[in-house]
């Protein structure tokens, strides 16, 4: 559904074409942790991580997590069938070396990182959704999903190394199925780092910097999961 003009929504949209026309990144009240990120909207609410709690905006966080045992089925079957692929980064947005063969540049200094695409912008992956029925539902039942979502696999002693996405105007949500005992795995974003808990979702801005590790002996493999971001549910233009 479409806003209104007088609701402020079109507030973030006249500047942020107007730093699109003239080149500019920063805006008022960006952290120092995005100036990484290559496209901001002015104006909306800026916090590293989220909070997953009923008291938060993130209403549809306590179903996905409800959903984890399902989940965690299907990537059991997926994982005896070696359909994940190496992930690779944009060269233009991550601060990795160039892949070897020449294909996006490699996002990790360690270890080895692959992951198995359910949703990607524009790209079809209607066959691999076909395998994953109730990871799919639990995914289109997120009302904000913004169609960007994969299986994530870090394998042991991976670094991830820091990064910043490309836009502000979503937020990402991990929800971890397979994580090593103890607190072999974290990730940082901005200035604050926290261990990964399986079947507890992190809901992070993906335009700060942020960076992960697993340090432990078995992969952690957590699902990956977009969504606009709560100040742009009304309007979805930018």
């Amino acid at each position: 559904m479409m806003a209104n003009a007088s609701d402020g929504t079109f507030d973030r949209v006249q500047p942020w074409l107007l730093n699109q026309l003239n080149g500019v990144r920063k805006i008022d009240g960006m952290s120092p942790w995005q100036k990484g990120c290559p496209a901001l909207i002015p104006k909306l609410t800026s916090s590293a991580f989220w909070d997953t709690s009923s008291a938060g905006r993130l209403g549809w966080v306590s179903a996905l997590e409800a959903a984890a045992p399902l989940i965690k089925e299907e990537l059991a079957a997926l994982r005896g069938q070696s359909t994940f692929q190496p992930y690779r980064a944009p060269t233009t947005s991550h601060e990795g070396s160039q892949a070897a063969d020449g294909v996006g540049s490699v996002s990790h200094d360690s270890g080895d990182w692959s992951v198995y695409y359910l949703y990607l912008h524009n790209m079809d992956f209607a066959e691999n959704r076909a395998r994953c029925p109730e990871t799919c539902k639990a995914i289109d039942a997120v009302g904000s999903q913004y169609h960007h979502a994969m299986f994530s696999a870090l394998a042991p002693c991976t670094h991830v190394t820091k990064h910043c996405g490309p836009t502000n105007k979503k937020l990402r949500c991990h929800l971890p199925l397979v994580v090593p005992p103890g607190d072999a795995c974290r990730m940082r974003v901005g200035d604050e780092t926290r261990t990964v808990q399986e079947g507890k979702c992190v809901v992070f801005d993906d335009s700060w910097e942020h960076e992960a590790w697993n340090d432990g002996d078995g992969t952690r493999v957590v699902l990956i999961l977009d969504v606009w971001h709560p100040d742009l549910q009304v309007c979805k233009l930018c």
